[in-house]
């Protein structure tokens, strides 16, 4: 492979041209008519393509289309004789048909060599479709070339060619990647090196014009002052051990060494360049007449099965068994963890799961309350009205749950500990068996029984519970979370030896209030050294329909001042041994996915059902639609994905139903108002989703890369700017330098909620 960058000008408009006129050729009968037609992806008004999309809930794949006709000539329109453009969308699968410039116009503008207008063209019109994937529902990472003569030429080109995207170029459609995961091709000169040509096929005679040359002998002649370029743009010259899998098809079968009918399409080239690829360690498969071991009839055939194959469904078919799920859900968890840049929390067990799969920096609740994050996250539908509903039955009761989805689908499902908020909410749906802590009949010991002594003597009359921290010298499992997790441990060991697959729900309370935790998780920090919030002040500005919550006060304060510095210190330490308290159970659980040597085929999710303000304006607990309030830590790790990866991707967690859904194979249940995030995971650096969507009492929020926008019922409205004030000191709705912007968020608003 060999590496150029691809530079253009960013100036250039995309717009739709009337798909047929006057003088266009028209498409075969047998193909359907384009969803878009005549989108221009550059200037020339040959640099034109037609889109059809496929009919999917989730990204599809993609073929990418490059006609024939030497380069000197051809039309999009030819697309039928590639590929069977209606067989692709039946079969979910996008196309795409290009124009590129010709040699003709290569001379005109004294491009050199002329190959190079063709050639970088087409890799462009691909660039400028991957910058279209989130409109056109297109799966970037799943994109395949198809083409005939030198749009074969071209296909191969693109496929072993190193990566053209330029990531600091200020244009957005150079920044995007050139790469593809398979061509498909018809009747391809795999070499434009005159030598080889000849060797290969001693009537050889076509080609120089791609450098410029009148004819082949002065092609020949010329080959050594030329050979830069004929190593550029030769595929041939291109192959590496890295490079995706092709297919070539050829109307005649090979004879090395002599004379051929069509000595520009023999199958001469295909039998040197599998060679070559066999050779190098990439995928070849060579069809022609009488060919031994073929496995694709056609390029369409080929490029479903390759297609297909891609997609995460289709390694699950593939294999023939499904991942096991492991689902763990922490309480009240903020995204301030280790893996999360706080080096102050000590989190080492979360911080390793990171470092196995994808850390989501920028995940958003739903609801920052228990109830309705949880029953948004596990039905894949957005809150409703004042996001007060605690369960699924009240937010739509004929959905499907996520854990009911899997158990419909074969899977043995299990739930320990606090998933839904209220722990019989669709249980008969949801779970194979009782979930834990309805069985377990410890009525006396759940997340508010203490076990100091000293807190006795700090009960709140109005409802007697006990103080809001308490620190004894205790085993984990005295705690109910702790008892969650042993029970999890010895259903994962069950559930080991079960042929079906497993759905292990296990949700730990801590940290949520109170703050109750062994002592050895306390000695972790320094309580002197904790740092409390610095911006302990209402946000300037900030409307009266943003207030706090009262959760703090349902505890007794152990005779502490509220919101004093001794207040902030004792609160964020406590918040921050619960943290290293459910960390050393998520790694007990993470053991013992290696000690039962399942871990390798089971999808691991840690999430929290929303932030949590930690002093930050004064403000404890959630409740409110601040940052601190609504963004969620998130992690997935799953067999055949990268690991350590991070992406900045704006998520939501009503994201994780689709993707649980497509990393297992699951169908999609037609409620699901969130998005797979499949397509983030295999490519962190793409960006996410244009908003995330927050909604509590009467207040409903958008939040985006660079601002956070929120609207009350009242008319208030509140506007930070995150790009300069990231920890929301200022609003700013009433600043006219931002009305535009707010007027936009405003818009934005509406698009994910019914206002």
């Amino acid at each position: 492979m060999h590496l150029l960058v691809l530079c253009c000008a960013s100036s250039i408009c995309f717009h739709a041209v009337p798909a047929f006129s006057q003088d266009a050729p028209a498409y075969d009968p047998s193909v359907p008519e384009p969803t878009l037609s005549g989108i221009s992806y550059g200037e020339h008004e040959r640099q034109i393509l037609d889109f059809w999309k496929a009919d999917s809930k989730s990204p599809s794949p993609l073929v990418f289309v490059i006609h024939g006709g030497g380069w000197k000539g051809g039309e999009k329109e030819r697309v039928h004789r590639f590929v069977n453009v209606q067989l692709l969308l039946d079969e979910g699968i996008s196309v795409v048909a290009i124009n590129y410039r010709l040699m003709k116009h290569a001379n005109e503008e004294g491009i050199t060599p002329p190959v190079k207008a063709p050639m970088y063209d087409a890799a462009r019109a691909l660039q400028f479709v991957r910058s279209r994937a989130g409109e056109w529902n297109i799966d970037n990472k799943r994109i395949g070339a198809a083409g005939g003569s030198a749009g074969a030429c071209t296909s191969l080109w693109l496929a072993y060619h190193n990566d053209l995207a330029d990531p600091d170029n200020k244009d957005p459609v150079s920044r995007e990647s050139s790469r593809l995961c398979c061509a498909a091709v018809m009747g391809p000169q795999t070499t434009l090196d005159p030598k080889q040509m000849r060797e290969w096929t001693p009537n050889s005679r076509y080609g120089g014009h791609a450098f410029g040359k009148e004819n082949f002998e002065q092609f020949l002649a010329d080959r050594e002052s030329i050979l830069p370029w004929i190593e550029e743009y030769s595929p041939y010259a291109l192959v590496g051990s890295d490079d995706t899998p092709v297919y070539l098809y050829y109307n005649r079968p090979p004879a090395l060494g002599q004379d051929q009918k069509d000595p520009t399409h023999s199958a001469n080239f295909g039998v040197k360049l599998r060679e070559h690829c066999e050779n190098a360690g990439v995928e070849c498969e060579l069809v022609y007449p009488g060919a031994p071991g073929v496995k694709h009839k056609s390029t369409t055939e080929y490029l479903i099965a390759a297609l297909k194959g891609t997609s995460v469904a289709g390694d699950i078919k593939a294999s023939g068994k499904q991942p096991n799920v492991l689902f763990i859900a922490i309480d009240d968890l903020r995204p301030e963890l280790g893996c999360y840049g706080a080096g102050h929390i000590k989190s080492p067990n979360i911080d390793w799961l990171a470092s196995q799969g994808v850390l989501f920096e920028r995940a958003y609740c739903q609801a920052p309350h228990c109830g309705p994050s949880r029953s948004s996250l596990l039905t894949g539908i957005r809150a409703r009205n004042d996001a007060l509903h605690m369960n699924v039955k009240e937010l739509i009761p004929g959905a499907l749950t996520l854990p009911g989805a899997f158990r419909q689908a074969g899977y043995y499902t299990l739930c320990n500990g606090k998933i839904y908020h209220q722990l019989d909410d669709m249980a008969g749906q949801s779970w194979s068996e009782p979930p834990f802590s309805l069985v377990n009949g410890k009525k006396d010991n759940n997340h508010l029984t203490f076990h100091d002594k000293e807190s006795a003597a700090f009960i709140l009359e109005k409802n007697q519970r006990g103080p809001f921290f308490e620190a004894p010298d205790v085993p984990d499992n005295t705690y109910i979370d702790g008892q969650t997790c042993d029970k999890t441990i010895e259903d994962l060991s069950r559930l080991a030896k079960m042929e079906k697959p497993f759905f292990m729900a296990c949700g730990f309370v801590r940290p949520h209030l109170p703050f109750y935790a062994p002592k050895i998780y306390w000695d972790i920090y320094e309580r002197e050294e904790v740092a409390i919030a610095e911006n302990r002040f209402r946000p300037k500005h900030a409307p009266e329909a943003l207030t706090g919550s009262g959760e703090f006060h349902s505890y007794h304060d152990r005779n502490i001042e509220y919101n004093s510095e001794e207040f902030h210190k004792i609160a964020r330490h406590g918040y921050y041994a619960c943290v290293s308290y459910a960390d050393a159970l998520v790694g007990k659980l993470l053991a013992t996915l290696d000690e039962l040597g399942i871990r390798e085929n089971t999808i691991v999710v840690l999430w929290g059902d929303h932030g949590w303000n930690l002093g930050e304006h004064n403000y404890w607990s959630k409740h409110n639609l601040l940052h601190t309030s609504k963004h969620a830590p998130l992690i997935i790790t799953a067999p055949g994905f990268e690991k350590n990866l991070k992406t900045d991707g704006i998520v939501e967690l009503v994201d994780i139903y689709p993707t649980l859904c497509e990393l297992t194979g699951i169908s999609l249940p037609s409620q699901l108002e969130g998005t797979s995030m499949v397509q983030l995971m295999q490519n962190p650096e793409q960006p996410g989703k244009k908003a995330a969507y927050t909604r509590w009492r009467n207040g409903a929020s958008v939040t985006t890369s660079n601002f956070t926008y929120t609207e009350w019922d009242n008319k208030q409205s509140m506007l930070f700017d995150l790009r300069r004030d990231p920890d929301e000191n200022e609003n700013v709705a009433e600043d006219p330098k931002y009305k535009e912007k707010l007027e936009e968020l405003s818009e934005l608003l509406r698009e994910g909620w019914d206002l």
